[in-house]
């Protein structure tokens, strides 16, 4: 899968990408490895301290836009000024989101 990823970011390397699902940042590492300088990614996750693991491996980077919060909710919100290269989601499922479980849900 990571390397799907990074042949998918090579074809365009300063696009912009949305990652829903940062977890520890395993995908976004893969992303970023072929993301120009002038490449951007926005990468949203529930768990704070999940996204915590990535921030401190990755954080320098300011090629990356962080977001922690639900991410059904977000792209909701966002999807009026949303231009993005291509879509990442590792995350998702049907449903109201679930804050006990930590899972993140789909709901269009």
């Amino acid at each position: 899968m990571g390397r799907l990823l990074r042949l998918l970011v090579a074809i365009r390397p300063g696009g912009r990408y949305l990652e829903l699902g940062t977890g520890m940042g395993v995908g976004l590492t893969w992303l970023l490895s072929a993301l120009g300088a002038d490449g951007e990614i926005v990468t949203v996750e529930l768990k704070a301290e999940e996204q915590a693991v990535a921030r401190g491996e990755l954080g320098g980077d300011d090629r990356i836009t962080w977001v922690v919060g639900d991410g059904s909710v977000w792209l909701r919100d966002a999807v009026v000024e949303l231009e993005a290269d291509f879509l990442m989601v590792s995350s998702l499922t049907h449903g109201p989101a679930n804050t006990t479980t930590g899972t993140s849900r789909c709901a269009w």
